[in-house]
């Protein structure tokens, strides 16, 4: 139910776009919309399943949806939502990617992009219990070590752990409390113990400029800056909503660490896929231009034989 929660809070708050890995703008990867599209085009499916799907990454891939029938799942009713807005016709039923309330052998295809990973290694039993016969599966998976767990989430969430582990918050709203005094000895023993914790903060967002803690760090900076503006309570409850901001941050951010999947893992999820009867199960790092590491796992297999 946490994790339901966490996932809902993000796509009502932060995933407007729909999808989780997008460039530096905030714009889709278009290498990634091109593979996707070339799926669809190899495979000719009627029926395609998105497992964990979020707000449409895949589908909202798609030039027409009109001569496909279109299922998506995610345990985030917000998600769905957002997708069905994005996504002309699309069917969207909520449930965990491990326990699917839909019919056995009901799609041509069956994909996932950064999502069924979450659900844990029986989640891709799962998928060959839905697979057609003669249909195929796609995934893309978080690849632990690959780009985005080893690079930029992993900066991300070293910055909120760090607001978190410096008590730079709770310091900062005693600084606030205490100019409002103005007690020159109050103030001085606020800002000395407030400066104890701001340079550390200071030195990680000169390192790394984007994420939680420049938004923290750099939003309180400005409000000190114009103070007289603003009154006492406007800041702390200002404060108060970044701290629940980085708690959510840590929990989403560590979720997906946890998610990222290792050689050991994809070789069980082979060994699941095999017994589950599929075949041609293959499983490769995936990569996109302008990125050294892989960004992915793809997995693909084809259903069991008839």
């Amino acid at each position: 139910m946490q994790q339901q929660k966490n996932w809902s809070e993000y796509w009502q708050k932060e995933g407007e776009g729909g999808d989780v890995f997008v460039t530096a703008d905030g714009s889709k990867q278009l290498q990634l919309q091109a593979f996707w599209q070339k799926i669809f085009e190899h495979h000719k499916p009627t029926s395609v399943l998105d497992i964990a799907s979020g707000a449409g990454a895949v589908f909202s891939n798609l030039e027409s949806t009109e001569q496909y029938h279109l299922v998506a799942t995610d345990i985030s009713v917000d998600a769905l939502v957002r997708q069905r807005q994005r996504v002309d016709g699309v069917q969207t039923v909520v449930c965990d990617a491990a326990n699917i309330s839909l019919g056995n052998a009901q799609f041509d295809l069956v994909v996932s992009q950064f999502g069924i990973e979450y659900a844990g290694p029986e989640a891709f039993s799962e998928t060959a219990r839905l697979l057609k016969p003669a249909g195929s599966l796609t995934l893309l998976c978080h690849f632990m070590g690959g780009y985005i767990v080893s690079s930029a989430l992993k900066q991300e969430l070293a910055g909120a752990q760090l607001c978190q582990q410096t008590g730079f918050i709770e310091k900062a709203k005693q600084l606030v409390v205490a100019m409002s005094t103005g007690e020159k000895r109050t103030v001085h023993q606020a800002m000395d113990v407030f400066t104890e914790v701001e340079p550390v903060l200071a030195k990680y967002c000169a390192k790394v400029p984007e994420g939680i803690h420049s938004h923290l760090y750099n939003g309180f900076k400005q409000l000190m800056i114009k103070r007289q503006h603003y009154d006492q309570q406007d800041i702390i409850s200002w404060l108060e909503n970044v701290q629940g901001e980085v708690d959510k941050c840590i929990l989403r951010l560590s979720e997906m660490c946890q998610a990222a999947l290792t050689q050991q893992h994809i070789d069980d999820i082979k060994q699941r896929l095999t017994n589950a009867g599929l075949r041609d199960i293959q499983a490769e790092p995936f990569y996109l231009p302008k990125y050294q590491l892989p960004v992915a796992w793809h997995i693909h297999a084809k259903g069991s034989k008839k």
